[in-house]
């Protein structure tokens, strides 16, 4: 058993030596075995002490002691769900732990994670009994996402990933099934049972999914590992999980014999040989821990095949060692023969010396440089001519016939076949090798004198609109029967090309469809070129000849067919849009195409690319996902007018918010001349009404922040703009001039100042840019106000706020304005202000540099503004170091007011308590903000009443007031700060019957009548006690009114009346102590009191 020692005694000892020297690591290994003696409670309370203090330090010998003690209290010690203190230091030690993920030394990485594993299933249980714990949930989801993500980083050192294999075993045990029978539970082992009916947040369905995605993850993990240690690991925590999981015994088994070992082909065998012996081992122990599990015999099976494997396995790795240290053998020396090349002779080689030889155990980079000095041997003449033997071998493929032989019959075309894709003007297409397509006896003879390139096929005879129609359905139903899921094939499969040869595929038939569609109108004849500049008078009578065939229609039966065919290419890609996105982009492609061209040709031309895209636009993201429009809208060669429209309506639905922050985050990152129109888009969404609108966009432009340019900068400007545009110096200014702006006074006005006076030579210009620039109040975009209306609504403050705020937590530089322009704010706005910025304050923390920066140099009347911030990170704990030091500062450099000093009295010693108390009293006005504040004061600096037998305490308790000593100091100061105040304090006293109890007042009471004098209030107290605590009147009755007639109370006459009123209260009690009274006082006592008589 370890020697008794005081804990803050060795540890002021350790703290005392030098800093990770062996004595200091010495004194805390003894401290530590100590602690593991004693009870938990005692630890706790060192830690809860030492955490916030070392957390932000370098790395130290006394930090690395802290974290693994904090280690030892939350996974090495037993679930005792009924230890409250220990509860409450598991859910405070997650912050600092969340730190410590982001740390640079792997030690504490690993540390952390072992420990937040251990944090992990405790949090779950609490939260399902305790759902008002939803925020430390929240912790623990972005913990686990935190983890996960090292798991699958290529530079995680290995004692990390280690330590990542435990945790996502500890969370797929949380999110599993354990036994049905409530008797069976483990407070040590929670799981979804756990889980109540209706519970608000917790999903048993959506955390069941959770765990069949890590499983995988674990999978994968373990098949595609290539470090053994991580492959033990992973082994390891199937064993467990089978352990406390019986059903996912059949998974372990097959994912172990799912492994493949030449994965570990570059490790050694022992390493091999340790991952097949802890896999026999947790086979071996599922059996003998159900020995009548239904699945004995398949488990019995799976070790039978793992020691064949193994077998195997290890003849392999045998049989290879054998053969790399075999040497070859070489029939007989090679003869010495000249150097040159030419003159070289080479003998024939047996092929049976290589034909055992495995080549793939030659590295790679031997194994080309042995192919390419035997290609260099062989003669250059007899290669070409191998190759062109080669050549000849092939067969010629055989081409099936082409696509016009399924044309219906009623579709006339010349006699020549013409490939209608030739009819592009694009020059890429112009060089398709039509020869392949076609057979080679229906190729148009070409004169001799003529070669290939200046080859020209005839112009298309041009087809009836029923041809059209025909051909353009035709072309429909092969793309939707050949199509792979009705859209173009993007990823054809290995060998369909073979198969297939000869014939158009899908893709192809989806282009046909789509250009006969958009170029073969009559109204888009003159956009049909010919093909070259030797088009001669045979063409003409060839043109003519064409229209004599086939009969005009009317310019409205062809607009009107136009429609129809786009109309049904239309409903068809809508009948099922996120799958036939891409033919729409397609389409929408060659109409931009044909647009172009015929803006060239026409001045007043038929717009078809901006009608089919706004319509697709506001058609398509009611009837699609948010991935497939969001890169149907990218895929878009111009963006229509109505998308940015469209997404100010999307973004204020809250099921498409996503698919409209999935479309403007694109567009600013590629897009470039498009960039400042989505920018303010999104910059002006941040101010939204809706929540989730504003949280959207906010989290959008968060991942630009702060190195992302020029989005930064926009971000940044926006920002401080909508925190200045809080202050009310425009609008009080235009109500103080005489007849408003446009008055003589006014801006506007002749005698008010013009555009180079509003500034003032030592103003800073950033103060006054928003201010006095009326027509700024346009750029913060339609749903703000120019100024926020008055009195401050909280719900609109929220929207000029809540983008600096979240963005401040990141980067506390976005504060800087608010500070600026905090003292021109209305109160009703700075009130708003002040609620909001608690949740951010608390995510910064207290220990925030550039935080406590702007507090020490807060501008003149911004106090309130840092006191809020003071407030929040002393209200529910005490003040940390920095905080401490930063209001002695203020107090001492720029003479704070007692609110300060409000904030940090708890930490003074008594003498300056008592100094300092007058000044504190002092601040009370009757409201019941400053009693409030003025209570919390009096619970900071009044001694806990709990007895404790930690030398901590003590200390802390001799430094502090008790209640009697509080309530005779309050007493004292009357005349300091008046009775007003100081009645004012004593009835806040009486207000806290928890640490001012009847005995307490009792003993002040006597104290007084101990005292030569008495204070003005005594009296006043004593009707305060009577009236709060009834067991006091027989005391008060008896003793404390006949110690008043001795002290002849009725000299005073205000004393004397306050005698008056508590003999009066306490009767009839109070006869015995009256009738003690001279015959002049009773007699006055009567005459006042008739009822007494």
């Amino acid at each position: 058993m370890a020697a008794v020692v005081d804990p803050l005694a060795t540890l002021r000892q350790a703290l005392s030596l030098a800093a990770d020297s062996p004595a200091q690591a010495s004194v805390l290994a003894s401290l530590r075995e100590y602690l593991e003696t004693v009870s938990p409670s005692v630890t706790i309370l060192i830690l809860k002490n030492l955490v916030p203090n070392v957390q932000h330090q370098t790395d130290s010998l006394f930090k690395q002691w802290v974290f693994e003690l904090v280690w030892y209290i939350v996974s090495r010690l037993p679930v005792n769900p009924h230890d409250p203190d220990r509860i409450r230091f598991i859910l405070d030690v997650v912050d600092p732990l969340r730190e410590l993920l982001a740390d640079q030394n792997p030690f504490y990485m690993k540390l952390a994670i072992q420990t937040l594993g251990s944090v992990y299933p405790q949090v779950f249980r609490l939260c399902c009994s305790d759902p008002s714990l939803h925020p430390h949930w929240l912790k623990m989801v972005d913990v686990r996402t935190r983890v996960l993500d090292y798991n699958t980083h290529p530079t995680t050192p290995l004692g990390v990933r280690l330590a990542v294999v435990k945790f996502i075993q500890r969370v797929i045990l949380v999110h599993s099934k354990g036994p049905s029978d409530p008797r069976l539970h483990n407070p040590n082992d929670p799981h979804l049972l756990f889980v109540p009916a209706n519970h608000p947040f917790f999903n048993v369905a959506a955390m069941d999914k959770e765990r069949i995605s890590l499983t995988e993850q674990l999978l994968v993990t373990f098949w595609n590992g290539r470090n053994p240690d991580v492959s033990t690991a992973v082994v390891q925590a199937f064993g467990s999980m089978a352990k406390s999981r019986p059903d996912l015994i059949p998974f372990v088994f097959g994912a172990f014999l799912g492994w493949d070992p030449s994965k570990l082909a570059s490790e050694s065998v022992v390493s091999v040989r340790s991952i097949f012996k802890a896999m026999r081992i947790a086979l071996l122990h599922f059996n003998r821990a159900y020995p009548q599990g239904r699945q004995k015999g398949e488990v019995e099976d799976a070790i039978r095949k793992l020691d064949a494997k193994l077998h195997d396995t290890l003849a392999h790795v045998e049989d290879a060692r054998r053969k790399r240290t075999t040497p070859i053998a070489i029939a007989e020396p090679p003869p010495v023969v000249d150097d040159s090349v030419a003159t070289r002779v080479f003998q024939a080689v047996n092929p049976n010396i290589l034909a055992d030889f495995d080549f793939s155990t030659v590295p790679s980079h031997i194994l080309a440089q042995i192919v390419t000095e035997s290609l260099r041997l062989i003669d250059a003449d007899l290669f070409e001519a191998s190759i062109e033997k080669w050549q000849e071998s092939r067969p010629i493929p055989q081409i099936e016939p082409t696509w016009e032989e399924e044309m219906e019959e009623d579709v006339v075309v010349k006699e020549e076949p013409i490939d209608p894709l030739i009819m592009d003007l694009e020059e890429e297409e112009a060089q398709v090798n039509v020869v392949d397509d076609m057979d080679s006896d229906t190729l148009v003879p070409v004169p001799s004198e003529r070669g290939l390139s200046t080859f020209r096929f005839p112009r298309p005879r041009r087809m009836s609109e029923k041809q059209r129609g025909v051909l353009v359905n035709s072309c429909l139903q092969r793309v939707q029967s050949r199509g792979e899921a009705h859209s173009i094939s993007h990823q054809p499969k290995a060998g369909d090309l073979l198969q297939k040869r000869g014939k158009p595929s899908p893709d192809m038939w989806a282009l046909l469809m789509i250009r006969m569609i958009t170029r073969g109108a009559w109204s888009g004849a003159d956009l049909v070129e010919d093909f070259g500049s030797g088009e001669d008078e045979d063409d003409e009578n060839a043109q003519g000849d064409g229209d004599k065939t086939v009969a005009r229609s009317s310019d409205e039966k062809i607009l009107e067919g136009e429609y129809r065919m786009r109309r049904m290419l239309f409903n068809y890609i809508m009948s099922d849009f996120s799958t036939r996105s891409q033919l729409a982009s397609l389409w929408l492609a060659e109409e931009w195409h044909n647009d172009r061209l015929l803006v060239k040709r026409n001045p007043s031309p038929r717009v078809n690319f901006d009608y089919w895209a706004n319509e697709f636009i506001q058609v398509a993201h009611n009837k699609s996902d948010k991935d497939s429009f969001s890169q149907f809208v990218l895929d878009l060669p111009e963006v229509p007018s109505k998308l940015f429209d469209l997404t100010r309506e999307l973004a204020a639905d809250k099921d498409r918010m996503p698919t409209a922050m999935a479309i403007l985050r694109p567009i600013i990152e590629l897009r470039i001349p498009l960039r400042d129109q989505a920018m303010s888009v999104l910059l002006e969404l941040m101010t939204h009404p809706s929540e989730a609108t504003r949280k959207g966009a906010i989290h959008t432009i968060r991942r630009w922040w702060p190195d992302v340019e020029p989005m930064a900068s926009r971000i940044r400007a926006y920002t401080d703009m909508s925190l200045r545009r809080l202050a009310k110096s425009q609008q009080s200014q235009s109500e103080e001039m005489p007849n408003g702006p446009n008055g003589p006074n006014g801006p506007n006005g002749p005698n008010g100042p013009n555009e180079d006076q509003t500034m003032n030579d030592d103003e800073e210009p950033h103060a006054l840019t928003v201010v006095t620039n009326p027509d700024s109040s346009m750029s913060l975009g339609p749903y703000l106000p120019p100024t926020p209306t008055l009195p401050a609504d909280k719900n609109e403050i929220t929207q000029y706020v809540e983008s600096s705020l979240a963005l401040s937590v990141k980067d506390p530089s976005f504060l800087a304005p608010l500070f600026e322009t905090y003292s021109q704010m209305d109160v009703t706005v700075q009130e708003a202000v002040q609620e909001l910025l608690i949740r951010p304050v608390q995510a910064m923390g207290p220990n925030n540099p550039r935080l406590l920066g702007y507090l020490r140099d807060y501008p003149p009347g911004a106090e309130t503004l840092v006191l809020k911030i003071l407030h929040v990170f002393t209200e529910n704990a005490r003040p940390t170091p920095t905080i401490l030091n930063l209001v002695k500062s203020l107090i001492a450099e720029r003479d704070a007011d007692a609110r300060f000093l409000m904030l940090i009295i708890g930490e003074m010693d008594k003498l300056e308590i008592v100094r300092h108390l007058p000044n504190l009293v002092g601040t009370l006005n009757g409201s019941l903000e400053r009693r409030l504040l003025v209570r919390q004061m009096f619970n900071s600096i009044v001694e806990v009443p709990q007895l404790t037998n930690t030398n901590q305490v003590r200390e802390g308790q001799s430094r502090l007031l008790t209640p009697k000593e509080l309530m005779i100091q309050l007493h004292d100061m009357e005349t300091e700060v008046g009775l007003k105040k100081a009645k004012e304090a004593i009835s806040v006293c009486f207000n806290m019957p928890e640490t001012f109890k009847s005995e307490v007042l009792a003993s002040v009471m006597q104290h007084y009548l101990d005292a030569k004098t008495l204070p003005m209030l005594f009296v006043w107290t004593v009707l305060q006690a009577v009236a709060t605590y009834k067991t006091l009147t027989g005391w008060v009755s008896t003793t404390l009114l006949s110690r008043l007639i001795t002290k002849k109370v009725w000299t005073n006459p205000q004393l004397w009346d306050g005698f008056i009123l508590c003999a009066e209260r306490t009767e009839p009690n109070s006869f015995d102590a009256l009738l003690q009274l001279p015959k002049e006082q009773l007699r006055d006592l009567v005459d006042r009191k008739p009822a007494i008589k």
